[in-house]
Parts: structure tokens; C-alpha cells; sequence
């Protein structure tokens, strides 16, 4: 009998130029199409959105109105696919019974953030009522909750029996061979990689950086991606902030001594898959983060340092500094398990047994 391919559509929310869906979504397609299945990749918000959204201007209205009537095409010609992969929801701020209406009976959600936190928690109460509860009843009528963090995957066994938890992953190919990274020998550099919306969390831990900094001489901040509209209470002479560059990412990266990840101690932080801490730990980097349960998950017990307020964060700043030998030995432990555990080429193989088993469920 003639094996026929699986047939999916993937609707990623953002186009490749975001990263929750370049690496969610984007990064294994070419690998997928060599397993030989059949994919189409329609994301609903285009490059336009994504540019406006980074540099926070004001959003075309008349752009996201166009990119929800191509999703409602898509959504209605999707009978022709064996699967639906839906990044979050199919239609952001569409009520439950009209997007339910257009989906199809098989659908996929996957999941690398509290999106429903942004719904139940929102304080616009119409927000709250008209969309507080649908998140959970799309992933009551999924075929499977693909998820990126424990805190996702608690949230969705209420509602689904059938949950997969697939960390968000590095492409090990573009970590496999680091590069020659030259710096002057006694420099420490703290590193941090995001995006304009979450260069907030920086904020929060700017105390404790300044009194290190302040401190040390030879201690310097890199700051990848942040938004240069945030004011820094720091000495120019002390903070690079680099404009964020897919080639030169890695390269980047590779310019720490230690990678950080501050976040909030929230309902919606705690559904973040910690992806900057598996960056880093590809470049061989020790990391210091909130510790919030994907980050202790993701840790596996290697030595990594946590830090919940500002005097633990000082503390674990001159921890790392203190002992660098150490630490460079726990960065070497991190690249092993990003490899292992937190890599394209080890998930890919759950994802494509997923789409196998869902063919004909």
C-alpha cells in the first residue's frame, strides 16, 4: 500500500521576522518537507505588523484588516489539509463561537506564552467577558495542546487529555561550531538577548546591575534587541545595546561571560519557555534567571544561579564573577543538554510521529 503524506497547514500568528513563531514554527519547516510531508505556511500578521510592532508605531489599520480576511479565506479552504497547526488561536479578539465555526474538525494548537492570561486577567471587562474562557474551550475541541513550558502544560491538561510539551528549540546547526569570540581577557560581560517588549524586565533588576557595575571596573551590560526608547541609569562606558541581527546572533551571544533572563513572578511570565536561557546555554554560557518553573525545568539540576529580588541578584552577579572557572565548567555542561534536550534535530522526530498518529484520528 502506497504511503500518502500528511497534508498540514500551519497558521503561525506572526511571520518569520517574530520569534515566537520563526521558532515555534518557521525553523522546521525545510526539515519537515525533507520528512515528506506536505506543509503551506500562512501566518496571520505579515512583516508591515511585525516592523510597526518592534519600533512601536502606530499600527495600519487597514493592514491587520487585510490579514484577518486572508486568515478567514485560509481557515475555509483548510478542508483540503489532513491537520490545521494553529499558533495560540486562529483569530485574536474573534470570540470563541465564530472562530469554532471556522475551524475544522482537526486542529493543532500550539502554545509559548499565557496567552489566555491576557484574556482572564485583561482589565477591560468587556475583554474579559467576551473572551475570558476562549483559550480553553479551543483546546477542549484540539486533536492535541502542543506546549512549550510546564506551567502551559498544567494549564492545558484541564482541558485536553492529549498535551505534548516540545521546548522551544535552537537550530543546532547554528550553534554547532561557535565562533572565535576576541575580548579583552579581564572583561566580564553580562549579556541579555529579547525583543522591545519584553526590554522591561531590565528594568526591573537595573539596581542591582548598577551597584555591580559600579563595583567592578571591567563589568560590561550587552543588550541585544532592547528598545533604545527605555532610559538606562547606567555610564555609557558600561552598556553596548546592539541592534539584534539573525546572522550575527549567535556571534553575539558568544560575547558573554553570562547570560541573564529577568522576569516577573506573574501569571503570564510564568508561561514563558525560558528561550533565552537555551540560547545561551548553546553558546556555553552559565545564565542567571528568575526562578520561575520552565527556567528551574530547563536548569536540570546544572548549576545554573537564580535570583528573585535585587539583593539576589547582586549576590549572584558577584557569584559568577568570583568564580569564573566554575562557571565556564557549567556553561560547558549547558551546551550538552541545549543540544540534547532543547534542539530542532532532537524534537523534531515528536513532532512528526504527532502528525503521523493525528492523520487518521
Amino acid at each position: 500500500m502506497t504511503h500518502t503524506p500528511v497534508k498540514i497547514l500551519f497558521l503561525p500568528k506572526y511571520s518569520s521576522k517574530a520569534p515566537s513563531s520563526r521558532y515555534r514554527t518557521f525553523q522546521y519547516i525545510n526539515d519537515f518537507k525533507k520528512s515528506g510531508l506536505i506543509v503551506n505556511v500562512k501566518p496571520l500578521f505579515n512583516d508591515e505588523y511585525i516592523t510597526d510592532l518592534f519600533s512601536n508605531k502606530r499600527k495600519n489599520i487597514l493592514n491587520i484588516f487585510m490579514c484577518y480576511i486572508k486568515r478567514v479565506y485560509y481557515l475555509l479552504t483548510a478542508a483540503q489539509y489532513d491537520l490545521l497547526y494553529i499558533e495560540k488561536e486562529a483569530l485574536p479578539y474573534i470570540p470563541f463561537w465564530l472562530e469554532n465555526i471556522l475551524l475544522p474538525r482537526k486542529y493543532i494548537l500550539d502554545y509559548d506564552d499565557a496567552v489566555f492570561e491576557n484574556y482572564l486577567n485583561s482589565k477591560n471587562g468587556i475583554v474579559k467577558y467576551l473572551f475570558g474562557d476562549k483559550i480553553s474551550k479551543l483546546m477542549r475541541n484540539a486533536k492535541t495542546v502542543v506546549t512549550g513550558s510546564p506551567y502551559l502544560t498544567n494549564y492545558a491538561k484541564i482541558y485536553n487529555d492529549v498535551v505534548v510539551e516540545i521546548p522551544t528549540s535552537i537550530n543546532w546547526e547554528r550553534y554547532k561550531v561557535l565562533p572565535n569570540v576576541q575580548k579583552q581577557p579581564d572583561e566580564f560581560v553580562i549579556g541579555w538577548i529579547g525583543s522591545p517588549s519584553s526590554s522591561k524586565y531590565i528594568l526591573k533588576i537595573i539596581e542591582p546591575l548598577k551597584q555591580f557595575i559600579d563595583l567592578h571596573t571591567n563589568v560590561k551590560l550587552h543588550l541585544i534587541g532592547f528598545d533604545n526608547k527605555i532610559k538606562i541609569n547606567l555610564k555609557e562606558e558600561n552598556i553596548d545595546i546592539l541592534k539584534w541581527s539573525d546572522e550575527l546572533e549567535v556571534e553575539m551571544i558568544c560575547n558573554f561571560d553570562i547570560g541573564i533572563m529577568p522576569l516577573n513572578n506573574d501569571p503570564f511570565s510564568r508561561g514563558k519557555c525560558g528561550f533565552k536561557l537555551i540560547q545561551y546555554m548553546a553558546c556555553g554560557l552559565p545564565t542567571i534567571s528568575t526562578p520561575l518553573e520552565a527556567n528551574i525545568s530547563i536548569n536540570e539540576g546544572s548549576n545554573n544561579l537564580f535570583a528573585d529580588n535585587d539583593n539576589e541578584w547582586f549576590k549572584a552577579f558577584e557569584i559568577a564573577y568570583n568564580n569564573k572557572n566554575h562557571y565556564k565548567t557549567v556553561g560547558d555542561v549547558n551546551r550538552q543538554l541545549a543540544y540534547k534536550k532543547f534542539s530542532l534535530q532532537s524534537n523534531l522526530a515528536i513532532y512528526i510521529s504527532l502528525f503521523e498518529s493525528l492523520k487518521n484520528a
